[in-house]
């Protein structure tokens, strides 16, 4: 495992955690399908787990994902918090 990720990386395994499919993910995130294979192909190396299993059309999170969702969810929520305020 990497000791750096791309905090944008984070925003994507918590989306696709929530919304489940491919195309809710690219909509919220304004991304294209070759840039989520891409995050997903890169948080799959950084973390060493597949993280999520696809399965027509909806990926389900392993058990590492949901463990490393517990750990990651409440600092998103707070970066969030952080831009709302400075506006």
């Amino acid at each position: 495992m990497k000791s750096s990720i791309d905090l944008n990386l984070y925003r994507f395994i918590d989306s696709l955690y929530e919304q489940k499919s491919l195309a809710k993910v690219c909509h919220t995130l304004d991304i294209s399908r070759a840039t989520f294979n891409r995050y997903l192909s890169e948080c799959r190396e950084l973390f060493g787990n597949e993280l999520f299993i696809a399965d027509k059309g909806l990926y389900a999170p392993t058990l590492f994902t949901t463990q490393l969702i517990n750990i990651i969810k409440t600092p998103l929520e707070q970066l969030e918090q952080a831009q709302q305020t400075a506006k």
